[in-house]
């Protein structure tokens, strides 16, 4: 298996691409799960890809895997977190906090997100969130 340290830029195919979110979701799931390995048939029933389709996918990234053993569900999670730069936070600010935006506030981000709602803004003061977020006021003119 391949040394995150040691990763360097690989071109892979646009739907290989694609499909590497779909495979971090589900390795997600998985974890939480407390599942440990997965093969890629598993895989395969579980996100409707074709098994020999997500052992190519995987294949662009070198070993992965072992023959008769599957795949390490954490090694697997950390190594797409690493790839599609879902192993680091992300501080967002929303403009406008209506009822949308409210939701996004009250929405838990950190359960199986990597963003954090950092600043908030709305157009009227009347609005208050019990929020740990900070939230400022929009004056238009």
């Amino acid at each position: 298996m391949k040394d995150l340290n040691e990763l360097k830029e690989i071109e892979v195919p646009r739907a290989t691409a694609k499909r590497l979110a779909i495979y971090h979701r589900y390795l997600r799931f998985l974890h939480d799960a407390g599942k440990r390995r997965i093969s890629s048939t598993e895989l395969s029933e579980a996100v409707k890809v074709d098994s020999a389709t997500i052992r190519r996918d995987f294949s662009y990234f070198g070993a992965l895997g072992k023959r008769g053993y599957g795949y390490d569900v954490e090694y697997l999670l950390e190594f797409f977190s690493h790839t599609l730069n879902q192993d680091r936070l992300t501080n967002v600010a929303l403009v406008g906090v209506g009822k949308l935006g409210q939701a996004l506030l009250n929405y838990n981000f950190h359960q199986s997100n990597n963003v954090r709602i950092s600043a908030a803004f709305r157009r009227k003061r009347r609005h208050r969130w019990n929020n740990p977020n900070r939230c400022a006021s929009l004056q238009h003119g």
